[in-house]
C-alpha cells in the first residue's frame, strides 16, 4: 500500500481546521496514509540492520510514550539546568550526518525553556580527525576532543559545527558537567565559545579580535605613557621638594638679616 502523499498534502493545506479536530481513524485521507506509512516501514526494515531498526523504534516508543505528558516546559524530574552540564538527549530522527537518536550533549546556553546545545559523539571517525590541544593540535576543530579528565566518562568528540537549540524535553538523563579550574572558571567552555565564533561567524570574529588587539594596543600604550608620566612626575616632586627646602633656607637667612 501506498502513502497517498499528494492528497495528504492537500488535505493538510487545506482543511488545517477541520484536522485539528477531527480524529485520524475519522479522516480517509489520513487513514489511508497510516497503514501505507506502516506498509512501507515494513518493507524499509527488512532491509535495514537490526540495530537500526531498534534504534528507530526505541526513539519512536519514546516519543509516543512522552508526547503528552512532557510536551511541556521540563518539570521537577531534571530539576534546575545549568551552562556547561552533560546530558544525555533523544536527538530523533535526522538526516545524514546529523546525529540522531540517543546521544549526549553539552549545554552552552539556556533560553527560556529551550537549551543551545553541542551533540557529543564517542565514534571512532571523529576520534581519529578531532582536534585536542595537546593529542591531536592539527586535527579538525569542529570536532574538540574531550576525555575524563573535562569531565566525561570516557574519550569523545564535541560536534562544534553541529550545533543546536532543542527544548528542555529531549533531555533523558543527567550525565554530569564540564570540569572547572581552581577559580570556577571552565576553560574548555570558553575556547569551545571562541571557535564556535569563529566557525559560524568568522568574519565578525575577525573584527571582534581585531577590536580586542587594538584595545590590547591602546592599553599596552597608555600603561607605558602612565609609567613614563608617573617618572616625570616624581621627578617634579623631587625638585618641588628642592626648591621648597631652598626657599625655605633663603627665607631664614633673609630673616635673619633683617633683624
Amino acid at each position: 500500500m501506498q502513502i497517498p502523499i499528494r492528497e495528504l498534502k492537500d488535505e493538510l493545506k487545506n482543511n488545517v481546521d477541520t484536522c485539528k479536530n477531527t480524529l485520524s481513524y475519522d479522516n480517509k485521507t489520513v487513514s489511508k496514509s497510516i497503514f501505507g506509512l506502516f506498509s512501507k516501514l515494513i518493507n524499509k526494515f527488512e532491509k535495514t540492520k537490526s540495530y537500526q531498526t531498534g534504534l528507530f523504534i526505541k526513539s519512536m516508543n519514546d516519543w509516543l510514550d512522552r508526547y503528552d505528558k512532557f510536551h511541556q516546559p521540563l518539570d521537577g524530574k531534571i530539576g534546575e539546568i545549568n551552562i556547561g552540564e552533560i546530558f544525555m538527549v533523544d536527538w530523533n530522527l535526522s538526516y545524514a550526518p546529523e546525529l540522531s537518536y540517543e546521544h549526549p550533549c553539552v549545554v552552552v546556553e539556556k533560553i527560556e525553556d529551550f537549551l543551545f546545545v553541542l551533540p557529543v559523539s564517542g565514534q571512532k571517525q571523529y576520534l581519529e580527525i578531532g582536534y585536542h590541544p595537546i593529542d591531536s593540535p592539527d586535527g579538525s576543530k569542529y570536532y574538540r576532543i574531550v576525555d575524563i579528565e573535562d569531565g566525561f566518562s570516557k574519550r569523545c568528540a564535541i560536534h562544534i559545527n553541529q550545533a543546536k537549540v532543542i527544548s528542555q524535553t529531549r533531555i533523558l538523563y543527567r550525565m554530569g558537567k564540564l570540569n572547572v579550574n581552581e577559580l570556577g572558571i571552565c576553560e574548555l567552555l570558553e575556547e569551545i565559545k571562541h571557535t564556535m565564533l569563529n566557525t559560524y561567524f568568522p568574519n565578525e570574529y575577525n573584527k571582534l579580535l581585531e577590536e580586542s588587539n587594538e584595545y590590547q594596543r591602546r592599553i599596552e600604550y597608555l600603561s607605558i605613557q602612565r609609567k613614563s608620566n608617573q617618572s616625570r612626575a616624581d621627578k617634579y616632586r623631587n625638585e618641588n621638594k628642592k626648591l621648597q627646602k631652598e626657599i625655605i633656607e633663603l627665607k631664614a637667612k633673609i630673616d635673619k638679616n633683617i633683624t
